[in-house]
């Protein structure tokens, strides 16, 4: 039987000087596509001028061919985005991306329709002209008098803002499109998606959430049955880990795998169920190797990471035990004081705003995992941790 698809259309309002973050909305469409729309029975069409325009003329200027084909005011989310330039002068606004942007709130006023979502880029800029500067002034005056209903968020760069937006657009697709009808994301993969029989009596209904329920007690992620429709033949990594996703790192030798892992579930647990974590779907904690850890680092490079284990056994510990901080500076390597006269080690280190790393290991198994513990116990530990990683802004 088809499925009935809910067809959402987003429409991209920026001036030229945007042009990656730009195609980033149509990648980010794509991997939702490809995981939390599909999930939901949705799908995103992204509408840009520079795809969708033709050539022509208009007594409006480009202006007036442009809005019939993006069509703000039927659009069902309206993505804007600014850096140091404002744009051409139209008309009725003082560019094109302002004219669009307030099409969308005039709509909106109407219908509460149109979802705007305006992004504004704090990268360092410095104005080399007074034409420069004049853009720049204009931005800052838009964003000065934002409309006193909006909220827009800043970002600081490229890889920032394509996690920002699909975090955003998961959220808004979750909570004010989604409807209460059970989603193929919240639901136990078919029979034949995990490559079973079911008994004989059986349903293969009741047999996938048996079988799911019994891997989630005994595998080491407890979300697989919500990770396999977003990961199964797409391995797009991105469609479940972001900048918030915390990665636990544990060495790849038997004893690492026997003893280190025990502790590394343990606050992946933790932090699964934080009470921060409950709205947002990519704040959780994800457990992996240290070989995985410098093997992905094109993944999972500038997220909040704890390693588990000693340098021994963990390449990651044994790169925060070499690591040698400035004299003055309060980060590197600790002792932590543990029950029974025992001694573990802890690290921080972490780089301006990005998320923090840490390590937690002791010369043996039990030391460890009673550096874990202390570390989920104390307040200056995972609690202030995750505060660093979940940070706004």
């Amino acid at each position: 039987m088809a499925q009935n698809v809910t067809l959402l259309r987003i429409v991209v309002a920026s001036p030229g000087d945007v042009k990656d973050e730009r195609k980033l909305v149509q990648q980010v469409a794509d991997e939702l596509n490809r995981g939390t729309a599909k999930d939901l029975g949705m799908r995103l069409e992204v509408s840009r001028w520079e795809t969708d325009a033709y050539p022509g003329f208009h007594a409006d200027g480009p202006q007036g061919l442009i809005d019939p084909i993006l069509n703000i005011d039927e659009c069902d989310i309206l993505v804007g985005i600014f850096w140091k330039r404002f744009g051409t002068p139209v008309k009725d606004a003082n560019s094109g991306t302002e004219h669009e942007i307030l099409r969308a709130y005039e709509a909106w006023q109407k219908k509460k329709r149109p979802h705007i979502m305006v992004y504004f880029k704090k990268k360092p800029y410095e104005p080399r002209s007074r034409v420069e500067l004049d853009q720049w002034g204009l931005v800052l005056d838009f964003q000065k008098n934002f409309p006193k209903e909006g909220l827009w968020w800043p970002y600081a760069a490229k890889s920032e803002f394509r996690d920002l937006l699909r975090r955003h657009l998961e959220q808004l697709l979750r909570n004010e499109y989604h409807t209460n009808q059970p989603s193929p994301a919240l639901s136990k993969p078919g029979t034949a998606d995990i490559g079973i029989s079911p008994p004989k009596g059986g349903s293969p209904t009741s047999m996938s959430r048996a079988f799911l329920e019994q891997m989630s007690k005994t595998m080491s992620n407890p979300k697989y049955a919500d990770d396999l429709p977003r990961l199964d033949r797409t391995y797009d990594r991105h469609a479940v880990i972001n900048k918030e996703t915390v990665i636990i790192v544990v060495g790849t030798s038997i004893i690492a795998e026997l003893l280190d892992r025990s502790a590394a579930e343990l606050l992946r647990d933790h932090i699964d169920q934080d009470q921060r974590a409950s709205q947002y779907a990519f704040r959780r904690g994800v457990v992996i190797t240290d070989v995985a850890w410098y093997a992905e680092s094109g993944v999972v490079a500038e997220k909040g990471v704890i390693s588990v284990g000693g340098p021994a056994t963990n390449k990651l510990s044994a790169e925060f035990g070499a690591w040698k901080p400035e004299p003055t500076s309060k980060m590197g390597s600790y002792s932590i004081a543990l029950p029974a006269g025992r001694t573990g080690t802890g690290f921080y280190r972490r780089y301006g705003r990005k998320p923090p790393q840490v390590g937690l290991w002791g010369p043996d198994a039990t030391t460890t995992r009673q550096a874990v513990e202390h570390y989920i116990k104390n307040d200056a530990g995972l609690h202030a941790f995750l505060d660093q990683c979940w940070e706004p802004g």
